[in-house]
């Protein structure tokens, strides 16, 4: 398992480096235009054959329309601009709108089409400090299908523009930007509000997602690793992002998804921040750039989710799910952080989420549910940006069991996390084999530290039961002396073959955290590990603690299964 983790992340870097040298800065660098648009008005006013260098029309004027429909059927890369005069009857003072009237915009369809709403404050200053000043609204539509932006070609991109209200009925179907297609490769979206009004404070959603991105649609950039290329994704009537059917390969990072323009104040789509069915994808990075901020939205903050599709090698990192931009104030999703959910089978299997922070979410931090092969590394789950548990997620810090397809989760390792201040169990293993639980410190949770089943039980004989885990059976600590210099701690293990069994140790301070009330953990503090002997015996020499320290210790076999926390004891002076 450890060997496909490492094959797939060689894969996600190399996925990571392709998608950069895919041209990050081309939206920022397209000022100069091959078409200006100088009108809000939808009118087309020639037969739809036209090339740029027939425009304008017979009106004078050149709309988003003739725009579109003429870099069509222009070869070779194009960019559309806006210079419309303030006097234009679109301009509220702020922003210019246009609204589609009788059909949707024409679809991107001949690839290396940029459409940069920056263009205008350009030419007309700088009328909405807020966000874009060029609105592509739905509100007037008549469409069975609308939608802001169509892409089915490659190498397109969408910048600083506001797409909203695309809606057959107030709430309903409707997708503010669709990236549609195995030809849609290499596009990029940056700098747009989508689903908000200018102001970036009020709620001009798309009846269903936010960005859609469908049918191998694969290798595209949602957002990037500057201010000006941070979209704005938040009050959509289903996802902020949606990956499906095949859209493998993409970017998420930079965006603030379910929130207002501050990343303050909850704005959220009515489901999931960002989902996906799809493999490779990268919701986030390991820079304080590339980092989403997904949070207040009405079910899950990120969503792998896997059915007649698989959500495979997905990689979750660096992010905010749960709490404002400055990770200090509650904004939770109204479910859990992080779903990774198989509705069919287990298919969904071996992502990774990493180094993010997961707190205040309404359900689980993390749940993980019929998947196997995934990792849980490096997060802070319930807690604020310095491990305090302040923020505790509604119920369970980590849980892995069964989902809808009734199949258990094996082979996932939650490693090296914080896990803190969450309403029940720190992490709950309630149907599978093989799930390790390894260096995390966790405390201050609402139920036991590390829950197998129904937690708790007694150890037995040989070790030979079954359940979550095989019920594997946790250390008896004998004693734990605090020398001036160091911790040694004796003890002994009732297993199968214990030689190939190590031994994590933990320290909870007194008063704070102290020990759990059922005696049983929890673990703040990693201490470091042991081997028993052949007869299940060990002693394990430490870093010090002060005498009255509570010390408790895991066992987890050659194969994966942990336990739950050893009854504590208390470090003595010898």
């Amino acid at each position: 398992m450890l060997t496909n983790n490492i094959r797939g992340g060689a894969i996600l870097l190399s996925v990571i480096a392709a998608l950069f040298f895919l041209g990050s800065d081309r939206a920022a660098q397209a000022i100069t235009s091959d078409i200006t648009v100088n009108t809000t008005s939808d009118a087309v006013d020639f037969d739809g054959l036209q090339q740029v260098s027939d425009l304008p029309g017979l009106d004078g004027l050149v709309s988003l329309r003739e725009a579109i429909i003429a870099a069509n059927n222009t070869a070779g890369p194009q960019v559309i601009g806006f210079n419309i005069p303030t006097s234009d009857a679109g301009f509220d003072g702020m922003v210019f709108t246009i609204r589609p009237l009788l059909s949707i915009l024409p679809t991107l369809g001949d690839g290396g089409t940029t459409i940069n709403g920056a263009t205008q404050a350009s030419f007309t200053g700088n009328t909405n400090p807020a966000g874009p000043e060029v609105v592509i609204s739905g509100s007037l539509l008549v469409s069975d299908d609308p939608v802001g932006i169509d892409i089915q070609s490659a190498n397109n991109v969408l910048h600083s523009l506001v797409i909203n209200r695309f809606a057959t009925t107030p709430g309903g179907p409707g997708n503010g930007i669709n990236i549609d297609g195995s030809q849609a490769t290499g596009n990029i979206v940056t700098g747009c509000f989508v689903g908000i009004d200018g102001n970036g404070t009020a709620i001009g959603g798309n009846g269903r997602d936010g960005i859609h991105v469908i049918n191998g649609a694969t290798n595209n950039r949602i957002g990037g690793l500057t201010t000006a290329e941070r979209n704005i994704i938040s009050g959509n009537g289903l996802n902020g992002i949606s990956m499906q059917v095949g859209a493998n390969g993409n970017i998420v990072q930079g965006n603030y998804v379910g929130t207002d323009v501050t990343g303050t104040l909850a704005l959220g789509n009515g489901r999931d921040g960002v989902g996906t069915d799809t493999a490779f994808n990268i919701i986030g990075g390991p820079t304080l750039a590339a980092r989403n901020v997904i949070s207040g939205n009405l079910r899950s903050g990120v969503f792998l989710v896997g059915g007649s599709q698989i959500a495979d090698h997905n990689l979750v990192q660096g992010n905010v799910i749960g709490m404002d931009v400055t990770g200090t104030v509650p904004l939770g999703n109204q479910e859990r952080g992080v779903s990774v959910v198989s509705n069919i089978g287990t298919n969904v299997r071996n992502n990774w989420i990493i180094s993010n922070l997961i707190s205040a979410n309404a359900g689980e931090g993390v749940g993980i549910f019929s998947s196997d092969g995934n990792l849980v590394r490096d997060n802070l789950i319930g807690t604020d940006l310095h491990g305090n548990p302040s923020f505790g997620n509604g119920r369970f810090g980590v849980t892995i069991q069964e989902g809808p397809g009734a199949a258990v989760s094996n082979d996932n390792r939650v490693v090296g996390n914080v896990i803190g201040g969450n309403a029940f169990s720190g992490v709950l293993i309630n149907a599978g084999l093989r799930n390790s639980i390894n260096r995390n410190r966790i405390f201050s949770n609402g139920e036991l530290g590390i829950r197998l089943g129904i937690g708790a039980g007694a150890n037995d004989p040989g070790d030979f039961d079954t359940g979550p885990n095989e019920l594997m059976n946790f250390p008896v600590l004998e004693e734990a002396k605090a020398t001036p210099r160091r911790l040694i701690v004796t003890g002994t293990i009732d297993t199968q073959n214990p030689r190939k069994v190590t031994i994590e140790f933990f320290a909870n301070p007194v008063p704070t955290p102290g020990g759990d009330p059922s005696g049983h953990g929890e673990g703040a503090i990693f201490l470091g590990t042991a081997r028993p002997n052949p007869h299940g015996e060990f002693t394990a020499t430490l870093p010090r603690v002060s005498a009255g320290t509570i010390i408790t210790a895991t066992a987890t076999d050659a194969v994966g299964n942990t336990s739950e926390f050893a009854a504590n004891i208390a470090a003595s002076v010898p």
